[in-house]
């Protein structure tokens, strides 16, 4: 009851409930029957509390100030209604996250959806039908037909056949990266046999420079160098064997699965002698190629930084995707989980890569030397050395060593001088 101005509202009160009182006891309506001796006194009542200078203007200052007060406690609940509202909002929030990121570093079957299946460069190939074209006789092969459809669409003709000056051109520059001499452009227009232009491919193909100009291509992908690049660049001295045996590989025209598998496991195929025991050893290559880091002194570091180069060149080259995305996370455009990855790293991990065939010091990562097989230098049918011409040899090589060492002393002698000369 404190807060109450004065004393007066208390009997405004006590007379108000003394006629609610009065009212409810008697049993009636207005219960004025049975008590008409208690009116007059209730009136009277009334009428002195009119005279009086009854306090309204406290009792509605009080009133407004306890609305203010109500008011002011009603928008303060409010506010730790919505800061508690926010408050659990953001609780769901980071409830709902964490359930995300742990659901998705949970072990999952698969993250490749229909959707991704259906991706253009995933779905087997198909054979589509010839389109149907105006002029079919322009077409000489089933991929004219395409082209001219295209053509055609776009409201395009085709363009007059090349002279044989051009097409010759094309054809060298294309097969094997050279233009032709004037007499070959001579020879070949005028030859009016109906089989000069596949005579022409033929010798081109059969030509060691095809093997060099299509091998080119492959180098790149296989990241192709003769030396290490990156800080410290250390050369390869032994790189040519690869590249050697990547153009006569196009030059036999080995079939591209038994290429691959050459590059991936050489070293585990059959071979019916050494030389071809030697070829497969050269072909993982592939492997060993590519920049390095040989500053790097953490030895775990560099080989897991060698398996990631390795799987980043296998997936390019052979699947034409960056599965090395996928190292530190989930990959972010292609259907290729974190998992996938390392599965593709433990087979690499395991792989023991050797580099070079001369005891040179080729990397900061200590590693045997690769040992080709000791007939690998001899090509099949061709006779060994006779004793007279492998004396001479030795001879030769005897002389060199001995100008080698003498040339060593000359080089010691001289830093010598000049250390103690300064």
């Amino acid at each position: 009851m404190n807060g109450w101005p004065s004393s007066r509202p208390f009997a405004v009160c006590f007379l108000i409930a003394s006629l609610i009182t009065f009212g409810m006891s008697t049993g009636s309506s207005m219960g004025l029957e049975d008590n008409h001796a208690e009116i007059p006194n209730i009136i009277e009542s009334l009428r002195a509390i009119e005279r009086s200078e009854f306090p309204k203007q406290e009792i509605e200052d009080w009133l407004r100030q306890e609305e203010e007060k109500t008011l002011g406690e009603i928008e303060s609940i409010d506010i730790e209604v919505t800061d508690l509202r926010n408050r659990i909002e953001s609780l769901e929030s980071a409830r709902q996250n964490f359930q995300a990121k742990l659901k998705a570093s949970e072990p999952s079957n698969s993250l490749v959806a229909d959707s991704d299946r259906n991706f253009w460069s995933f779905r087997r190939l198909s054979k589509p039908s010839q389109p149907e074209v105006t002029d079919p006789d322009w077409a000489r092969t089933p991929i004219d037909r395409f082209i001219l459809a295209g053509l055609e669409e776009r409201g395009l003709s085709p363009t007059p056949r090349a002279s044989k000056q051009k097409l010759i051109r094309r054809l060298y520059f294309d097969l094997i990266g050279l233009p032709p001499s004037p007499e070959e452009v001579q020879s070949f227009v005028e030859d009016d046999s109906p089989s000069a232009y596949e005579d022409l491919v033929d010798r081109l193909l059969d030509s060691p420079h095809y093997g060099e100009r299509r091998g080119r291509h492959w180098l790149d992908l296989a990241r192709y160098a003769e030396s290490s690049g990156k800080e410290t660049s250390f050369s390869y001295p032994q790189a040519w064997r690869y590249r050697d045996y990547v153009i006569d590989s196009f030059n036999a025209d080995v079939p591209f699965d038994q290429f691959i598998r050459e590059q991936i496991a050489g070293d585990t195929l059959p071979a019916d002698n050494d030389i071809q025991a030697a070829e497969h050893l050269v072909a993982t290559g592939f492997l060993a190629l590519g920049p390095k880091s040989h500053i790097e002194r953490n030895k775990k570091q560099f080989e897991l930084d060698l398996v990631d180069e390795q799987i980043d060149a296998v997936s390019q080259a052979f699947l034409g995707l960056t599965v090395a995305c996928a190292r530190c996370h989930d990959h972010k455009f292609d259907p290729i989980p974190q998992a996938d990855y390392y599965a593709l790293a433990g087979i690499f991990r395991s792989t023991e890569t050797l580099y070079g065939t001369i005891p040179v010091i080729q990397n900061n990562n200590p590693s045997e030397l690769l040992t080709l097989p000791n007939g690998a230098g001899m090509v099949p049918g061709v006779p060994k050395m006779s004793p007279r011409e492998r004396e001479r040899l030795e001879t030769q090589i005897a002389d060199l060593r001995a100008t080698r060492a003498e040339m060593a002393k000359k080089k010691q002698f001289a830093t010598s001088d000049f250390l103690r000369n300064g």
